[in-house]
C-alpha cells in the first residue's frame, strides 16, 4: 500500500457516534473506489483501543478519527480529517481534495 493514498477510519469498538458516521464513511468508501479503482488508493479500519501503537504514533486520542496517510511516506506524512461534521459530503469534499484528481464519475 506504500503508493496509495490509504484513507483510516480510527475507531473504538463501544463509541456510540464511532457507528453512528459508519454508514455515511462506507458509502463514501464505496464510491471512491468505484471512481478511482483500488491502485491509487486504500482503505482501513483500525480499532485504536486494540492497536495502541497505531494510535501513539497518529496521535489520536479521541474517536472516531478518519486520517489519509500518503503515497511514499511510510506513513510520516498524513493528514487528519477535520471538517465540523462527520458526514457524506465532507467525506467526499476531504477525499477528493486529498487526492487531487477528478474521478471517473459513473
Amino acid at each position: 500500500m506504500k503508493d496509495k493514498f490509504v484513507f483510516v477510519d480510527t475507531y473504538m469498538e463501544h463509541c456510540p457516534y464511532c457507528y453512528y458516521c459508519l454508514q455515511d464513511f462506507n458509502q463514501i468508501i464505496e464510491d471512491m473506489t468505484k471512481w478511482y479503482g483500488t491502485e491509487s488508493i486504500a482503505f482501513i479500519k483500525v480499532d485504536g483501543t486494540r492497536v495502541r501503537e497505531f494510535s501513539r504514533r497518529y496521535k489520536i486520542s479521541s474517536y472516531p478519527k478518519f486520517l489519509v496517510i500518503y503515497p511514499s511516506t511510510d506513513g510520516s506524512e498524513y493528514s487528519i480529517f477535520k471538517a465540523p461534521s462527520r458526514d457524506y459530503a465532507n467525506f467526499k469534499k476531504w477525499m477528493l481534495d486529498v487526492v487531487g484528481d477528478t474521478p471517473t464519475l459513473e
